[in-house]
């Protein structure tokens, strides 16, 4: 199992497959930095389409600019288009979704389904 982290591209998006099945559809972009020994530093961006069938309740809680941890398995999309030329996509098939930052508390609760508790305690 894989895990990536990084930002939400835009809202996330049910859809319905064929048969019906409901699906989230989100893409988180991870940035990464290195630098090559004597060169200059290299930053890149990959994007990854993800989608998450256990539940669509998240889709609330995932919006632009949220920052998220994701559990799953990348795969690689290879096509041709339309157009004759070859394509890839990275997809990410989704178990677990973390806020991490950026999403309302309100709506990851209810993704989670998990009461907020709330420590009332004087000490």
């Amino acid at each position: 199992m894989e895990q990536i982290t990084g930002r939400i591209v835009k809202d996330a998006q049910i859809k319905k497959t064929n048969n019906g099945r409901e699906l989230v559809a989100f893409t988180v972009a991870v940035n990464d930095r290195y630098k090559p020994k004597d060169k200059e530093e290299v930053k890149e961006t990959r994007f990854f389409s993800c989608a998450y069938w256990l539940s669509t309740k998240v889709q609330k809680a995932l919006k632009q600019g949220t920052v998220v941890s994701v559990l799953g398995r990348v795969n690689l999309n290879a096509y041709k288009g339309s157009d004759g030329e070859y394509y890839a996509s990275l997809t990410f098939h989704a178990n677990y979704i973390e806020i991490i930052a950026g999403g309302k508390k309100e709506a990851a609760t209810a993704a989670s389904g998990k009461p907020e508790t709330i420590d009332d305690l004087p000490f």
